[in-house]
């Protein structure tokens, strides 16, 4: 495609990205400030300087083509690529806007990051935030995310990763439970107990501990099995039984003595999820103002909230 051909199409790939993010020619429209049959008539012309279809449209909505998705991730990048040569141009000082996505584990998400985002969103009124939790790792190259936080102690090679705090695994009971089955003093009188565990895999069931440069590995068993932190940590305070959690979920019914750590005096080694907690972004790439906003934001006010507890 020659320059001027180029220079054609360059205002038609952003009504693209308006048509896919609003999810209407209308809504578009009033985004854009013109009418649907505008809109309609630059999409056509779009897919005739493409030679492809990008939107399956139906009276109810409308689905991009495998064509259509690939054009509007490139579309969204050449936006994304010209608001950074924007900041770095001159707008620094401009006030950050539009929309940031952060993906992160649903617990970390609600526990950490939740609490902090309405001060965010009164300090940059123009930024809009939207959180996706789930527990799948996500890639902020490829799907389509802004930043993704992820617990692990080792960072996957070519991102940046920026530790926001230390994660680790708690054992903790209720004291009704302790005063009533007793306290285990060695890993392996766990076996005695009612562990809650995540049953994801066979080998969720095996917990493994370190002290003093030794390891013991034990088989857990409970009658009630359960892969949300926060399920876990209600039954733990209703006293079923002993369960391993995230510290930053467990903090503050041990501070208030609502929970009791056990086996303090070992580290617990989960086979996922302990390490640090990293900010994850894509290294040499200019990022736009409201990204670099959201990780200063984040490297300022996050912390552990378990800090201070025994």
């Amino acid at each position: 495609m020659d320059t001027n051909k180029l220079l054609g199409v360059l205002p038609d790939l952003l009504v693209l990205v308006k048509v896919v993010e609003n999810g209407s020619f209308s809504a578009a429209g009033r985004a854009l400030g013109c009418t649907p049959s505008a809109v309609s008539r630059q999409m056509a012309r779009l897919e005739q300087a493409l030679g492809s279809r990008l939107l399956e449209r139906t009276t109810r909505s409308l689905r991009l083509t495998e064509a259509g998705q690939l054009a509007f991730q490139h579309s969204q990048a050449m936006l994304e690529s010209a608001q950074a040569v924007l900041d770095s141009a001159g707008a620094h000082q401009a006030e950050p806007s539009g929309r940031v996505r952060l993906a992160m584990p649903k617990a970390f998400g609600r526990r950490v990051i939740h609490p902090l985002m309405p001060a965010f969103l009164a300090r940059y009124p123009k930024v809009d935030v939207q959180l996706l939790l789930d527990d799948h790792a996500r890639d902020p190259i490829s799907d389509e995310v802004d930043l993704v936080v992820l617990a692990t102690d080792r960072p996957p090679p070519g991102l940046v990763a920026r530790p926001l705090m230390p994660v680790a695994q708690w054992l903790c009971a209720s004291p009704e439970y302790l005063a009533r089955c007793g306290e285990p003093t060695q890993p392996q009188a766990l076996q005695d107990h009612d562990c809650l565990f995540l049953g994801e895999t066979p080998d969720d069931c095996v917990w493994e501990f370190a002290r003093d440069g030794q390891r013991q590995r034990v088989r857990v068993s409970g009658r009630y099995i359960v892969n949300h932190s926060d399920i876990r940590r209600d039954a733990v305070l209703r006293g079923l039984g002993i369960a391993s959690l995230p510290q930053f979920v467990a903090a503050d019914d041990v501070r208030a003595g609502r929970l009791r750590r056990v086996l303090a005096d070992w580290e617990c080694i989960p086979h996922a999820y302990w390490g640090h907690a990293y900010l994850l972004y894509p290294a040499h790439r200019q990022l736009p103002r409201k990204v670099r906003v959201m990780i200063d934001y984040l490297l300022e006010t996050v912390r552990d909230p378990a800090a201070g507890v025994a």
